[in-house]
């Protein structure tokens, strides 16, 4: 379910959408907040991708979630500034016990997320319905 109209996080995003391109499209049902980039995130998107996580991470705070997936499926490559992203919203998550898992993951964002070594912190999936299930299966910490 997408953020409804009276959802604070969902009013932002929306003017955000209608006054600059966005990158980054976000959901929350229930306790599972989805993070969809909407095409490869480089570096060259930096403030853009830095505005847009703090909207979300601004709804994880008002609102938050247990569970975050990040579908990488419109994104076959990310750069410094959307791992950073992704590394605040998990911190941010991991407060309130929560947890963040991909899916979707190109060969080139598996490879930054092993040298990184992300992968083995955070769970990596082919699909989303694998990641919910993933995350539905394990009790959080």
């Amino acid at each position: 379910m997408k953020l409804g109209p009276g959802h604070p996080a969902a009013r932002k995003n929306s003017i955000a959408a209608r006054a600059r391109p966005t990158i980054l499209q976000f959901s929350l049902d229930r306790h599972l907040l989805v993070v969809e980039p909407q095409g490869d995130c480089s570096s060259l998107d930096a403030e853009l991708l830095d505005q847009e996580f703090m909207e979300i991470l601004d709804c994880v705070r008002s609102d938050p979630a247990t569970e975050c997936i990040i579908d990488l499926a419109q994104a076959s490559y990310f750069g410094s500034t959307m791992l950073a992203g992704m590394i605040r919203l998990w911190c941010t998550m991991q407060a309130g016990t929560g947890r963040l898992a991909l899916c979707n993951v190109s060969l080139i964002e598996r490879d930054v997320l092993n040298v990184t070594r992300l992968d083995s912190v955070w769970g990596i999936y082919p699909t989303r319905a694998a990641a919910i299930a993933a995350l539905q299966a394990r009790p959080a910490c």
